[in-house]
């Protein structure tokens, strides 16, 4: 009965030796972390990243504040071109939101629309206007009628 543990440890005495060799040999494989490793934020990153946070909230309040106010400048804009924007009908200024101004005795002034205040020629007054000479329109002088001024005229002095 012997024999066959004797033969056992014969066959383990041959094959230790070259176990031994192989494992002096092979070096472990190391084993990677999948993801890098997080790194711990000291305490003044995290409060610097927390007042980065707060200005930037509001700095975004601000800004949507000032997009409010802008929008109602350009609401004012649009009103206060609509009631200047004039144009001419006529003898009559209009302005973008119905308002009108008679020009009479004076002309509307087609470039500008509104109304003319001075003359420099008969074009500048309204019809049935006529201009003086100076720098106004004024109603043309009533026709003389026909006068019985005698004879030769000597009568109409």
């Amino acid at each position: 009965m012997l024999r066959p543990v004797r033969l056992a440890l014969f066959v383990l005495a041959l094959a230790l030796p070259s176990a031994l060799a192989v494992a002096q040999t092979s070096r472990p494989a190391l084993i990677r972390p999948a993801a890098a490793p997080v790194a711990v934020q000291p305490a003044a990153a995290i409060d610097q990243t927390r007042v980065i946070q707060r200005r930037l909230k509001l700095l975004g309040q601000r800004n949507r504040a000032l997009e409010s106010r802008v929008a109602t400048l350009e609401e004012a804009l649009r009103e206060m071109r609509a009631r200047t924007e004039l144009t001419c009908s006529g003898t009559t200024s209009v302005n973008g939101r119905g308002g009108s101004d008679d020009c009479t005795p004076y002309a509307c002034n087609h470039v500008d629309g509104r109304c003319r205040v001075t003359a420099a020629k008969t074009e500048h007054c309204a019809p049935g206007f006529v201009w003086n000479g100076g720098n106004q329109c004024v109603a043309p002088p009533p026709a003389d009628q026909e006068k019985d001024c005698g004879f030769l005229g000597f009568g109409c002095l």
